[in-house]
């Protein structure tokens, strides 16, 4: 079983038997079915994708044979996101034990390059068709799924405080820009502000909580790359069912260091009520839904 499955609302599929019948639900009334030509001896790549609850469902990712018949390789849970997109230089890899890829691009906003799993990988076989490229300039909606979460009281913080510290995150974003083209001076300046950071939550770390101190984060998490421990405030909160099993999802908007994601968890897997203006506290699997109609 796919470790995600109960992330859309199937956490009740145990067995081999249980999920054959899912894929093969997927498989004879797909809502959307995508062929990609891949050489001139007929040979083709097909993702057919189903929605059980809205903008969520299994995408299953084969070819149709001589015969016409679909012959499945993998398959995936997917939640495709409502968030912000980020544009940026968007890099795209092939993962090595199948045809699957992952997206990167580097946010300023993070401090890190960011590594999602390319939900519409075969968008990007079909453009490398007519254009060989692994490099874009576009926009990507991101999205998480997740398995285990928590609901945080917000930092208690008053107007002056989050004008403070949107002006901060503003000039750490440009030192870092400056940093990256290998201005000195840039760097010199991160390295003191990391010093003091670091300096000042020694002191704090003695007498207050860790999630007092700490607004929001964004780590990597495991041991693959595309997975992240987060910390971010809930923008909006969504409930949809899934039709295929009956189990309730929350579908939360979360801003974590200045950018959104979408993030669906299963509600047995939420601690806590969310509600807008406080915070969600947990390990997600980046999803990546890349804009290549935008590519530039």
């Amino acid at each position: 079983m796919h470790a995600y499955l109960r992330s859309i609302g199937l956490k009740e599929i145990i067995n081999k038997k249980e999920l054959k019948n899912l894929l093969l639900e997927v498989i004879e009334n797909p809502d959307e079915q995508k062929i990609v030509s891949v050489d001139n001896a007929g040979g083709n790549v097909a993702e057919l994708k189903k929605n059980f609850a809205d903008n969520m469902g299994i995408l299953i990712h084969g070819y149709y044979d001589e015969d016409g018949k679909f012959e499945m390789e993998y398959y995936i849970p997917y939640l495709e996101g409502k968030a912000k997109p980020v544009e940026d230089n968007i890099a795209i890899t092939r993962h090595i034990s199948r045809e699957s890829f992952a997206g990167v691009c580097e946010d300023m906003r993070v401090g890190a390059t960011l590594i999602y799993y390319l939900i519409n990988g075969i968008d990007y076989l079909d453009i490398i068709m007519r254009q060989d490229s692994a490099y874009f300039q576009t926009k990507v909606c991101l999205s998480g799924l997740s398995v285990s979460g928590t609901v945080l009281f917000p930092v208690s913080k008053n107007e002056k405080q989050k004008e403070k510290c949107r002006i901060e995150m503003m000039n750490r974003r440009k030192l870092m820009s400056e940093a990256k083209r290998g201005d000195e001076a840039a760097i010199e300046s991160l390295t003191i502000e990391d010093l003091d950071t670091y300096t000042k939550i020694s002191r704090r770390i003695r007498t207050e909580d860790v999630f007092t101190i700490v607004d929001s984060s964004f780590m990597p998490y495991g041991v693959e790359c595309d997975q992240y421990s987060i910390v971010g405030e809930i923008k909006s909160v969504d409930m949809t069912k899934n039709r295929y099993s009956g189990e309730t999802i929350y579908i939360l908007e979360v801003d974590c260091n200045d950018f959104e994601v979408s993030i669906g968890i299963n509600i047995e897997d939420l601690t806590g009520e969310p509600q807008i203006g406080r915070r969600f506290k947990g390990s997600i699997w980046l999803l990546g839904q890349v804009y290549f109609d935008l590519v530039k």
